[in-house]
């Protein structure tokens, strides 16, 4: 059935303050996950010898024998907000929403778990294969660094805690996030804006006078975005206008992906590569997977090349200013960005061929067409906007 996947989240609560509690609970869960890589970290912090600003970079830049770490145990604290994460997001899918977790994976009976591994496979290999033509070309770029008592303890923690990581942003972000939009966007917009920019102002407060100006800029934002809230609620023509906008499955697809670049800005690539380039890697990442997951109608695929990307990165080949600092079987001495993004680029486009070739998608247009819904439902959906009904569909 066409738009299954979109359709399906109309199942369960939907309100306004869902979405905000929700997506509250999840950066909490995220956090909690984060609490014990940060206690440690300032355990190991020596403010008579380091300031603040270098602290935070060491930080950011993932560099754990700077803290005295290993950089097994180093990922594996760092995985565990992910854990703490996922966790959240199936308690506020469950109780707050009360809808089944398999639902923002798919709108069938259970998981189909021969896409999943078909991705998965299919992405490792040709990532194999590009890595393979790059030490070919250049082979002086890399050294063997395996040592077998680093990398099996890797290879354990990369096959249980990695696969949480990589499921926590899909089923987050293509999954809740990207279905939620079609439902009630302005309230998802409204929960990530203030609730992102809130806790991204906090990490700014020792730059006063950066941090007031954000703050004004933040606030402004929030103003109208509030406001565009109150009309659409008394207005219907408001309400229809945003509701025909983002009902279009497009529209979801570019959020939830330029969303998906922010999180990763962070990421120590975007100081060593810089931030044009790597937000042209990571906004299109997000948008492919978002493609995958709509012409596919679920996440099994993007779950797969999610893992396989990552799982990648993390065992096989490592490089300066990669978020991934672990003890992996390679490691390139020269990181070329531009021959990444095109290679990366080119990975795309075989597996997108492969994949149509294999699953036979012949609608392409749905990607731009609206999501169609029964009147009864439309009824019941406007209903839960206008804060008329508070009880389970």
């Amino acid at each position: 059935m066409k738009h299954s996947f979109f359709i399906k989240a109309f199942e369960g609560k939907h309100l306004w303050w869902t979405y905000f509690v929700g997506i509250l609970l999840v950066l909490l869960g995220f956090i909690i996950g984060q609490a014990p890589l940060s206690i440690i970290l300032y355990q190991n912090y020596d403010s008579t010898t380091t300031s603040m600003e270098e602290f935070a970079e060491r930080a950011e830049s993932m560099d754990f024998s700077f803290f005295n770490l290993s950089s097994n145990f180093g990922f594996f604290l760092l995985l565990l907000s992910f854990v703490g994460g996922i966790i959240a997001l199936v308690f506020v899918v469950q109780q707050i929403h009360r809808r089944k977790f398999l639902s923002i994976i798919n709108p069938f009976s259970k998981v189909r778990y021969s896409k999943f591994f078909f991705g998965f496979g299919l992405w490792l290999l040709l990532a194999i294969i590009g890595e393979g033509v790059s030490y070919l070309i250049a082979p002086e770029n890399y050294i063997l660094t395996l040592n077998w008592g680093t990398f099996i303890p890797l290879f354990i923690i990369c096959l249980l805690i990695l696969p949480l990581q990589t499921s926590f942003e899909e089923t987050f972000i293509r999954g809740y996030l990207m279905q939620g939009l079609t439902i009630n966007p302005l309230s998802i917009i409204i929960s990530l804006f203030s609730l992102g920019g809130f806790f991204y102002i906090l990490t700014q407060i020792t730059n006063v006078g950066s941090s007031i100006n954000m703050l004004y800029i933040y606030m402004i934002i929030l103003i109208l975005l509030l406001i565009l809230k109150f009309l659409e609620n008394k207005i219907d023509y408001i309400q229809n206008l945003i509701q025909s906008i983002f009902r279009i499955p497009f529209i979801p697809l570019v959020i939830t992906s330029l969303f998906f670049g922010l999180l990763h800005g962070m990421n120590p690539e975007v100081g060593e590569f810089g931030l044009g380039k790597m937000m042209t890697f990571y906004i299109g990442t997000g948008f492919f997977l978002g493609l995958l997951t709509i012409l596919d109608e679920g996440l099994e695929l993007a779950l797969g090349i999610h893992f396989a990307n990552n799982l990648f990165g993390a065992l096989f080949v490592s490089f300066d200013g990669s978020a991934l600092q672990t003890p992996t079987m390679f490691r390139s001495l020269d990181m070329n960005s531009d021959n990444m993004l095109i290679g990366w680029f080119i990975v795309v486009i075989i597996f997108m061929i492969i994949a149509q070739w294999k699953y036979q998608w012949n609608d392409w247009k749905k990607i731009f067409e609206p999501i169609r819904f029964s009147r009864n439902e439309e009824i019941t959906i406007n209903q839960f906007n206008n804060n008329i009904l508070d009880e389970p569909i």
